[in-house]
């Protein structure tokens, strides 16, 4: 853990009240978000603020700062839906559905379908977390492609059947995946 990271974690959740997690949406709509729509709901005693992006169609990319012992969420279960959790700072230790658990340290990256984490409790061991949510529709992804992504040979299929349809899977911190999300926290919150 680096010196601090917990109160500037406070210090960026000093306007959310206790008690709340609030979504922001870069979007004009909440139907245009994957998973943070209307129909997604958390309860904690601490609180968080999610700000959340969309990157194509069918894909949402959102900063999480959480400040809580325990998070309970709810999202309809979404079979097609990949979930991405990086995990910057701070731990998490994530119970999910069907008696899974997932633990994360910085720089630690999970991925499963968004029905494993329909009815799931985060529980933050350091009192706090910082990480980077992906959320890709994979039916709306294929059906709206972007060209850069059709021509990297991208087989949804393959990503639904080994993200979707099994237990997650945990990446352990690497320096690949730093490369990866580390610059996504040197840009300023104006740039996102």
């Amino acid at each position: 853990m680096r010196q601090g990271e917990p109160a500037s974690v406070a210090r960026q959740l000093q306007d959310v009240p206790s008690g709340s997690l609030t979504v922001v949406r870069h979007t004009s709509s909440e139907r245009e978000c994957v998973l943070l729509t209307d129909r997604f709901s958390a309860k904690t005693e601490g609180k968080g603020k999610l700000e959340v992006y969309p990157v194509f169609p069918g894909v949402d990319a959102s900063y999480n700062l959480l400040l809580a012992p325990e998070i309970a969420v709810h999202h309809p279960p979404s079979p097609n839906v990949l979930e991405l959790f990086y995990c910057h700072s701070g731990r998490v230790g994530w119970d999910m559905r069907g008696g899974t658990a997932v633990y994360l340290g910085a720089g630690d990256l999970t991925a499963h379908s968004a029905s494993c984490c329909a009815d799931s409790a985060m529980v933050f061991p350091l009192g706090y977390a910082e990480g980077i949510s992906i959320s890709v529709d994979l039916a709306v992804l294929e059906a709206h492609c972007p060209e850069i992504l059709r021509e990297s040979g991208l087989e949804f299929s393959a990503l639904l059947e080994v993200f979707c349809a099994q237990k997650p899977v945990t990446l352990p911190a690497c320096p690949e995946l730093e490369r990866i999300f580390a610059p996504l926290y040197s840009v300023p919150v104006s740039r996102r």
